[in-house]
């Protein structure tokens, strides 16, 4: 094989590449770039679309100047525009081919009984999944760049290359604003089940204490609560899992939300940081119904978490502000230029700090990149020619084809300034 050619730039269909494998298919590194090709580039790369760079359609016969060809350069602009705001290392990513797509939603109980009479308990355990359709035309997005022919023959490549890259940058951006769409929901719709049991309060600027309570919330988790009792007027069942669980005897006061029922006269509360306990003999009742457990009792099962927080996304003002607190810049490596550079901190209490703008002002968020969200792409970026001699235009059109869903809203601790 000539090896003057990078590797992961060959093809597998390639001559060369062929008799390279045959002849050490045994070997680790071949079986290791062969994973590495099937699931790196082989599901993910992005596409070039109908990109051959050749022009194509209508244009076809047109003179030079008036060519749009859909050079590699070209395409690269986007991608650096695409690739430079599409940090997406704080969602959980999935790729596929199907047009439906089950992303597993799995949960463990922490403590495991002692072995008892030779036998060994097993763990409990929740399976689920959120079900992603990619059959509707509006889970493609993307964004259009084109030119009139007196432009084209004017425009540098330099011009040209910046408002393709500008092409990239917009996809990026739509796909991260639905991301930050789907936090925000979780604190404004069911802060009730975060972490804390409600939306955090930071001062202006955020202080050292504010900053870990935020941090720690994600850690702490979930106390687990069994409540049973006597059935009120109604039933609860599987429409009412995720809603608040108050205390009626004491001004509502939420106690957690309901995560499962067991039975008409048992449900599994969730409690949170800033919940209430439930009194003896109070009524729990499931908050906006008319469904309550009348002379009830709890008792706590233990306690649920989805892991640790490893990212927080932090608004562009407050990150600022993080840089003047002695003890956290006390972490960060002398030298290190990417705190300024690219508004990232790493191993800040064991999390990435990222700095996004897209958050809205003076709101930090505190998660589990494996718990919180999921992002499922059926197509990664694919570029194509735009060719519409009639009407004067002439450029590129770029897409992707993706869904997105919280996973667990326990995994994601929201705080903004009140």
């Amino acid at each position: 094989m000539d090896t003057k050619k990078k590797l992961l730039e060959a093809k597998q269909t390639d001559a060369e590449v062929k008799e390279f494998i045959e002849r050490a298919s045994n070997h680790p590194f071949v079986s290791a770039w062969l994973k590495n090709y099937e699931k790196k580039l082989a599901e993910s790369e992005i596409e070039m679309g109908a990109l051959r760079g050749q022009t194509v359609g209508d244009a076809a016969t047109a003179g030079v100047q008036t060519q749009v060809a859909a050079t590699l350069e070209i395409f690269n602009a986007v991608i650096r525009g695409y690739t430079r705001y599409m940090d997406d290392s704080w969602v959980k990513r999935y790729n596929t081919d199907a047009v439906v797509f089950k992303i597993p939603k799995v949960e463990y109980t922490e403590a495991v009984a002692e072995i008892s009479g030779g036998q060994l308990p097993h763990t409990e355990k929740k399976i689920d999944y959120v079900t992603i359709d990619l059959s509707n035309p509006e889970s493609e997005k993307g964004g259009k760049v084109t030119w009139t022919r007196a432009l084209m023959e004017d425009v540098t490549f330099d011009v040209q290359a910046e408002m393709m890259e500008g092409l990239g940058h917009a996809i990026a951006v739509k796909i991260q604003t639905d991301l930050i769409a789907k936090l925000k929901d979780v604190a404004d719709n069911k802060a009730h089940m975060m972490p804390y049991g409600a939306k955090r309060s930071i001062s202006s600027p955020i202080t050292w204490s504010e900053f870990l309570s935020i941090v720690g919330d994600v850690d702490s988790g979930f106390i687990k609560t069994k409540i049973t009792g006597t059935q009120g007027n109604a039933a609860a069942n599987a429409s009412d899992i995720g809603k608040a669980v108050v205390d009626a005897d004491n001004s509502d006061a939420v106690i957690g939300y309901l995560a499962q029922i067991n039975s008409p006269t048992e449900w599994i509360v969730f409690k949170g940081g800033s919940h209430v306990e439930l009194g003896a003999g109070n009524t729990a009742k499931i908050s906006g119904t008319n469904k309550t457990l009348t002379s009830t009792t709890q008792v706590k099962l233990g306690r649920v978490t989805y892991g640790p927080a490893d990212i927080v996304l932090v608004s562009p003002e407050v990150y600022w502000e993080l840089l003047n607190i002695i003890q956290l810049t006390n972490v960060l490596y002398e030298g290190s230029t990417d705190p300024v550079r690219q508004g990232v901190i790493r191993l800040a209490l064991g999390c990435t700090i990222i700095k996004h703008g897209l958050l809205p002002a003076r709101t930090i968020v505190a998660l589990n990149s494996d718990k919180a969200i999921g992002m499922v792409l059926r197509r990664a970026l694919k570029i194509e020619p735009v060719l519409f001699p009639v009407w004067n235009e002439y450029g590129f059109i770029g897409t992707v084809r993706y869904g997105s869903s919280v996973l667990f809203e326990g995994a994601i601790q929201w705080a903004e300034s009140g």
